[in-house]
Parts: structure tokens; C-alpha cells; sequence
């Protein structure tokens, strides 16, 4: 479903590339949102969650996905909010059916 979609999108930004690389590269896939952000060379957190907004909503429109049915962004990470375990920091837990999908497609070459 993601690899079809993914192959489908414009090449990733610069800031993408490196964000969506360091989240595939973190043990886990689970890194924080302020990692990912200094990853990307963002100001900060809300670039991240402003990209992963757009990539899934990109994603979407390609599956052709109504409304109703819309993945959201809880199809590509889980969200783990500050405190809940040991973080200070929101960490995004990137889902395996994504990571292989970015893997698969060579969307980040």
C-alpha cells in the first residue's frame, strides 16, 4: 500500500530525506521529535510534525483515499507523548509496513 503510493509522489525535499533517514536509522525506528528535527536542520519540533502531516496527507491522495476513510498519521508512527515512559520529548515510533515501504521503493535515493 505505502510502496505504491511512495513510488508514485514527487522526490522527497532535502529536509525529508534526512528526517525520514535518521527516524529508518534510529534504533527502533523510534526516535524523538526534536532528533528528527535536528536531523533535518528544522528550528524545531513543529517541522516534523508539519511534514509528517503533509507526507500523509500526500500519501492519501495518492491511495485515492476518501474522507471517511483517511489513513492519518497513526498509519505511519505511533506517538508516544512526553512522560509516558522515560522521554522528555515526543517520539514518533516509525510502523514496519512504512519503514519497509521507504526501503523497498528507494523513495529516499
Amino acid at each position: 500500500m505505502f510502496e505504491a503510493a511512495l513510488s508514485k509522489l514527487p522526490a522527497p525535499t532535502d529536509g525529508q530525506k534526512k528526517f525520514l533517514t535518521a527516524h529508518l536509522a534510529a534504533p527502533g525506528h523510534a526516535p524523538t521529535t526534536t532528533l528528527l528535527a535536528d536531523a533535518a536542520k528544522y528550528d524545531g519540533y513543529k517541522g516534523i510534525n508539519l511534514q509528517y502531516g503533509i507526507l500523509a496527507a500526500k500519501i492519501e491522495q495518492e491511495l485515492g483515499l476518501a474522507a471517511s476513510s483517511r489513513i492519518g498519521l497513526e498509519q505511519i508512527v505511533d506517538l508516544v507523548k512526553p512522560a509516558a515512559v522515560t522521554n522528555d520529548h515526543w517520539i514518533l515510533i516509525m510502523k514496519d509496513a512504512f519503514a519497509k515501504a521507504l526501503i523497498r521503493s528507494n523513495w529516499l535515493a
